[in-house]
Protein backbone atom coordinates (compact mmCIF):
# COMPACT_ATOMS: atom_id res chain seq x y z
CA UNK A 1 0.00 0.00 0.00
CA UNK A 2 1.47 3.58 -0.76
CA UNK A 3 0.09 7.13 -0.16
CA UNK A 4 -0.26 9.70 -2.89
CA UNK A 5 0.12 13.71 -1.19
CA UNK A 6 -3.23 15.59 -3.32
CA UNK A 7 -4.55 18.80 -2.32
CA UNK A 8 -3.07 18.36 0.97
CA UNK A 9 -5.58 14.71 1.34
CA UNK A 10 -3.65 11.52 1.74
CA UNK A 11 -5.18 9.05 -1.09
CA UNK A 12 -4.49 5.24 -0.62
CA UNK A 13 -3.96 2.95 -3.98
CA UNK A 14 -1.75 -0.21 -4.78
CA UNK A 15 0.98 -0.73 -7.36
CA UNK A 16 3.01 -2.89 -9.46
CA UNK A 17 5.74 -2.67 -11.67
CA UNK A 18 4.74 -3.66 -15.17
CA UNK A 19 7.49 -3.48 -18.09
CA UNK A 20 8.99 -0.17 -18.15
CA UNK A 21 6.08 1.10 -15.85
CA UNK A 22 4.84 1.29 -12.40
CA UNK A 23 0.73 1.27 -12.39
CA UNK A 24 -1.51 2.29 -9.76
CA UNK A 25 -5.46 1.32 -9.16
CA UNK A 26 -7.21 2.73 -7.00
CA UNK A 27 -10.44 1.69 -5.30
CA UNK A 28 -12.75 1.95 -7.84
CA UNK A 29 -10.42 -0.05 -10.57
CA UNK A 30 -9.19 3.21 -12.31
CA UNK A 31 -5.50 2.73 -13.52
CA UNK A 32 -2.84 5.44 -13.37
CA UNK A 33 0.41 5.02 -15.30
CA UNK A 34 3.73 6.34 -13.74
CA UNK A 35 7.28 5.44 -14.68
CA UNK A 36 8.50 5.49 -10.91
CA UNK A 37 6.82 4.64 -7.29
CA UNK A 38 8.58 7.89 -6.83
CA UNK A 39 6.87 10.12 -9.10
CA UNK A 40 3.23 8.28 -8.23
CA UNK A 41 3.75 9.40 -4.52
CA UNK A 42 4.39 13.22 -5.67
CA UNK A 43 2.29 13.66 -8.67
CA UNK A 44 -0.20 16.55 -8.42
CA UNK A 45 -2.67 15.72 -10.72
CA UNK A 46 -3.28 11.76 -11.29
CA UNK A 47 -4.25 10.41 -14.50
CA UNK A 48 -6.61 7.50 -14.87
CA UNK A 49 -7.05 5.49 -17.28
CA UNK A 50 -9.39 2.07 -18.09
CA UNK A 51 -8.30 -0.61 -20.54
CA UNK A 52 -10.02 -3.01 -22.56
CA UNK A 53 -8.52 -5.82 -25.21
CA UNK A 54 -10.39 -6.28 -27.94
CA UNK A 55 -8.53 -9.72 -30.16
CA UNK A 56 -5.10 -8.32 -30.72
CA UNK A 57 -5.26 -4.63 -29.62
CA UNK A 58 -5.96 -2.57 -26.50
CA UNK A 59 -8.02 0.34 -26.23
CA UNK A 60 -6.94 2.97 -23.41
CA UNK A 61 -9.30 5.09 -22.54
CA UNK A 62 -9.34 8.36 -20.05
CA UNK A 63 -10.95 12.21 -19.56
CA UNK A 64 -9.35 14.89 -21.53
CA UNK A 65 -10.61 18.36 -21.55
CA UNK A 66 -13.97 16.81 -19.89
CA UNK A 67 -14.16 14.51 -22.97
CA UNK A 68 -13.61 10.69 -23.29
CA UNK A 69 -11.05 9.87 -25.05
CA UNK A 70 -10.08 6.57 -26.68
CA UNK A 71 -6.86 5.11 -28.15
CA UNK A 72 -6.35 1.68 -29.96
CA UNK A 73 -2.81 0.38 -30.14
CA UNK A 74 -1.60 -3.17 -30.91
CA UNK A 75 -1.39 -5.48 -27.69
CA UNK A 76 2.57 -5.78 -28.39
CA UNK A 77 2.85 -1.90 -28.09
CA UNK A 78 0.69 -0.98 -24.98
CA UNK A 79 3.46 -0.01 -22.69
CA UNK A 80 4.62 2.37 -25.26
CA UNK A 81 1.44 3.55 -25.84
CA UNK A 82 0.69 4.34 -22.01
CA UNK A 83 3.83 5.97 -21.94
CA UNK A 84 3.10 8.11 -25.16
CA UNK A 85 -0.74 8.87 -23.78
CA UNK A 86 0.56 9.87 -21.12
CA UNK A 87 3.23 12.05 -22.34
CA UNK A 88 0.81 13.88 -24.91
CA UNK A 89 -2.15 14.42 -22.92
CA UNK A 90 -1.09 14.46 -19.37
CA UNK A 91 2.25 16.27 -18.96
CA UNK A 92 1.50 17.72 -22.33
CA UNK A 93 4.62 16.99 -24.67
CA UNK A 94 3.18 19.17 -27.03
CA UNK A 95 1.73 21.92 -24.94
CA UNK A 96 4.50 24.75 -26.36
CA UNK A 97 3.12 24.04 -29.60
CA UNK A 98 0.14 26.62 -30.15
CA UNK A 99 -2.50 25.20 -32.64
CA UNK A 100 -5.22 27.42 -31.40
CA UNK A 101 -7.35 28.13 -34.88
CA UNK A 102 -4.49 27.08 -37.01
CA UNK A 103 -3.96 24.02 -39.40
CA UNK A 104 -1.55 21.90 -37.91
CA UNK A 105 0.61 19.59 -40.07
CA UNK A 106 1.54 16.01 -38.15
CA UNK A 107 4.62 14.03 -39.60
CA UNK A 108 4.87 10.76 -38.15
CA UNK A 109 1.21 10.80 -36.58
CA UNK A 110 1.60 7.09 -35.28
CA UNK A 111 -1.56 5.93 -33.55
CA UNK A 112 -3.04 9.77 -34.29
CA UNK A 113 -2.85 10.92 -30.32
CA UNK A 114 -0.98 13.36 -31.49
CA UNK A 115 -3.78 14.55 -33.88
CA UNK A 116 -6.09 14.04 -31.50
CA UNK A 117 -4.47 15.93 -29.15
CA UNK A 118 -4.48 18.85 -31.52
CA UNK A 119 -7.92 18.62 -32.49
CA UNK A 120 -9.06 18.66 -29.24
CA UNK A 121 -6.81 21.73 -28.13
CA UNK A 122 -8.98 24.02 -31.25
CA UNK A 123 -7.11 23.29 -33.76
CA UNK A 124 -8.47 24.60 -36.83
CA UNK A 125 -7.38 21.17 -38.71
CA UNK A 126 -4.92 18.20 -38.64
CA UNK A 127 -3.55 17.05 -41.89
CA UNK A 128 -1.52 13.75 -40.22
CA UNK A 129 0.58 11.54 -42.22
CA UNK A 130 1.69 8.19 -41.16
CA UNK A 131 3.98 5.92 -44.01
CA UNK A 132 3.51 2.64 -41.92
CA UNK A 133 -0.08 1.37 -43.21
CA UNK A 134 -0.64 -1.23 -40.22
CA UNK A 135 -0.08 1.66 -38.23
CA UNK A 136 -2.15 3.78 -40.70
CA UNK A 137 -4.80 1.79 -40.65
CA UNK A 138 -5.38 1.73 -36.49
CA UNK A 139 -5.07 5.66 -36.97
CA UNK A 140 -8.30 5.32 -38.96
CA UNK A 141 -9.78 3.78 -35.74
CA UNK A 142 -8.85 5.92 -33.37
CA UNK A 143 -9.99 9.34 -35.17
CA UNK A 144 -13.57 7.38 -36.03
CA UNK A 145 -14.02 6.37 -32.52
CA UNK A 146 -13.28 9.74 -31.11
CA UNK A 147 -15.47 11.31 -34.11
CA UNK A 148 -12.95 13.41 -34.98
CA UNK A 149 -13.00 13.00 -39.02
CA UNK A 150 -13.95 16.69 -39.38
CA UNK A 151 -10.88 17.87 -38.09
CA UNK A 152 -8.66 15.09 -38.94
CA UNK A 153 -7.36 14.56 -42.28
CA UNK A 154 -5.29 11.34 -42.55
CA UNK A 155 -2.91 9.81 -45.27
CA UNK A 156 -0.91 6.84 -45.20
CA UNK A 157 1.73 8.85 -46.83
CA UNK A 158 5.08 9.90 -45.41
CA UNK A 159 7.87 13.08 -45.00
CA UNK A 160 10.92 13.42 -46.36
CA UNK A 161 12.42 14.32 -49.89
CA UNK A 162 10.03 14.52 -52.79
CA UNK A 163 9.47 10.51 -54.49
CA UNK A 164 7.71 7.22 -53.24
CA UNK A 165 9.29 4.33 -50.75
CA UNK A 166 8.99 0.76 -50.89
CA UNK A 167 7.27 -0.78 -47.32
CA UNK A 168 6.36 -3.71 -45.39
CA UNK A 169 2.60 -3.56 -44.57
CA UNK A 170 3.28 -5.95 -41.81
CA UNK A 171 5.35 -3.33 -40.19
CA UNK A 172 3.84 -1.15 -37.34
CA UNK A 173 5.81 2.16 -36.70
CA UNK A 174 6.94 2.73 -33.02
CA UNK A 175 9.14 5.13 -31.02
CA UNK A 176 12.45 3.20 -33.07
CA UNK A 177 11.02 2.36 -36.35
CA UNK A 178 12.87 3.92 -39.67
CA UNK A 179 12.15 3.68 -43.80
CA UNK A 180 15.53 1.78 -43.60
CA UNK A 181 13.87 -1.62 -41.69
CA UNK A 182 10.26 -1.51 -43.15
CA UNK A 183 11.39 -1.98 -46.72
CA UNK A 184 8.54 -3.86 -48.96
CA UNK A 185 6.54 -3.98 -51.86
CA UNK A 186 3.97 -1.50 -50.85
CA UNK A 187 4.70 1.98 -52.11
CA UNK A 188 4.36 4.76 -49.97
CA UNK A 189 4.20 8.27 -51.11
CA UNK A 190 6.72 10.80 -49.68
CA UNK A 191 6.43 14.29 -49.66
CA UNK A 192 8.69 17.43 -49.09
CA UNK A 193 7.85 20.13 -46.74
CA UNK A 194 7.12 22.13 -49.46
CA UNK A 195 4.79 19.92 -51.58
CA UNK A 196 2.51 19.46 -48.54
CA UNK A 197 2.64 23.77 -47.60
CA UNK A 198 1.16 23.68 -51.67
CA UNK A 199 -0.25 20.91 -51.61
CA UNK A 200 -2.94 22.16 -48.61
CA UNK A 201 -2.20 25.84 -48.62
CA UNK A 202 -0.76 26.20 -45.53
CA UNK A 203 -0.14 29.51 -43.90
CA UNK A 204 0.33 30.46 -40.28
CA UNK A 205 0.24 26.94 -39.80
CA UNK A 206 1.62 24.78 -36.94
CA UNK A 207 3.97 21.83 -37.69
CA UNK A 208 4.88 18.45 -35.28
CA UNK A 209 7.84 16.44 -36.58
CA UNK A 210 8.37 13.33 -34.97
CA UNK A 211 9.48 10.88 -37.65
CA UNK A 212 12.71 8.91 -36.35
CA UNK A 213 15.30 10.50 -38.56
CA UNK A 214 13.58 12.20 -41.56
CA UNK A 215 13.38 15.43 -39.43
CA UNK A 216 16.60 16.57 -40.87
CA UNK A 217 15.96 16.47 -44.90
CA UNK A 218 12.63 17.95 -43.67
CA UNK A 219 13.98 21.17 -42.40
CA UNK A 220 17.17 21.35 -43.93
CA UNK A 221 15.98 21.02 -47.22
CA UNK A 222 12.95 23.54 -46.92
CA UNK A 223 13.48 26.78 -48.26
CA UNK A 224 12.91 29.74 -46.67
CA UNK A 225 9.86 30.06 -48.39
CA UNK A 226 8.56 26.92 -47.17
CA UNK A 227 9.33 27.93 -43.62
CA UNK A 228 7.42 31.16 -43.70
CA UNK A 229 4.24 29.74 -43.77
CA UNK A 230 4.77 27.96 -40.17
CA UNK A 231 4.01 30.14 -37.07
CA UNK A 232 5.51 27.67 -34.76
CA UNK A 233 7.49 24.43 -34.99
CA UNK A 234 8.14 21.09 -32.36
CA UNK A 235 10.13 18.43 -33.32
CA UNK A 236 11.88 15.43 -31.77
CA UNK A 237 15.55 14.87 -33.28
CA UNK A 238 17.56 11.77 -33.06
CA UNK A 239 20.43 12.57 -34.33
CA UNK A 240 21.07 16.02 -32.18
CA UNK A 241 20.04 19.63 -32.66
CA UNK A 242 22.58 21.84 -33.97
CA UNK A 243 21.65 21.86 -37.65
CA UNK A 244 18.23 21.89 -37.18
CA UNK A 245 18.25 24.49 -34.46
CA UNK A 246 20.45 26.85 -36.82
CA UNK A 247 18.29 26.38 -39.69
CA UNK A 248 15.30 27.38 -38.23
CA UNK A 249 17.08 30.29 -36.24
CA UNK A 250 18.24 31.19 -40.31
CA UNK A 251 14.21 31.35 -41.17
CA UNK A 252 13.35 33.37 -38.01
CA UNK A 253 12.64 31.16 -35.92
CA UNK A 254 13.89 31.64 -31.86
CA UNK A 255 14.01 28.50 -31.26
CA UNK A 256 14.48 26.13 -27.76
CA UNK A 257 15.82 22.92 -27.31
CA UNK A 258 14.34 20.52 -24.37
CA UNK A 259 14.60 17.08 -22.67
CA UNK A 260 18.20 16.49 -24.07
CA UNK A 261 19.80 12.74 -23.64
CA UNK A 262 22.46 11.23 -25.06
CA UNK A 263 21.41 7.29 -26.29
CA UNK A 264 22.54 4.42 -28.07
CA UNK A 265 21.12 3.49 -31.62
CA UNK A 266 22.52 0.81 -34.08
CA UNK A 267 19.80 2.28 -36.43
CA UNK A 268 22.24 4.80 -37.24
CA UNK A 269 25.70 5.70 -38.96
CA UNK A 270 26.46 7.07 -35.84
CA UNK A 271 24.84 4.76 -32.67
CA UNK A 272 25.64 7.14 -30.06
CA UNK A 273 22.85 9.92 -30.68
CA UNK A 274 21.66 13.11 -28.90
CA UNK A 275 18.03 12.94 -28.44
CA UNK A 276 15.15 15.30 -27.50
CA UNK A 277 12.40 18.30 -28.71
CA UNK A 278 13.20 21.63 -30.03
CA UNK A 279 10.49 24.06 -29.86
CA UNK A 280 10.60 27.44 -32.62
CA UNK A 281 8.38 30.28 -32.69
CA UNK A 282 8.07 33.46 -34.40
Amino acid sequence: MFFAWQLGIRIPFRGSFRGEVFQVKDKNGWLAIYHSVTEAMTESVPFAIQEREENDLVWISFAFLGRDVSICVRREFRDDALRLVRGIFQRKTYGDLDVRGRDVLDLGANVGDSAIYFALNGARRVIALELFPSTFEIAKMNVEANRLGDKILLLNEGAGSTGTVKVDARVLSSKTATIAEARGNIEVKVNSLGDLVKRFSLDEAALKINCEGCEYELVLDASDADLSHFQAVMLEYHRGSRLIAKRLMKAGFVVKTSNNIFVYNDRFPEPRCEEGYISAKR
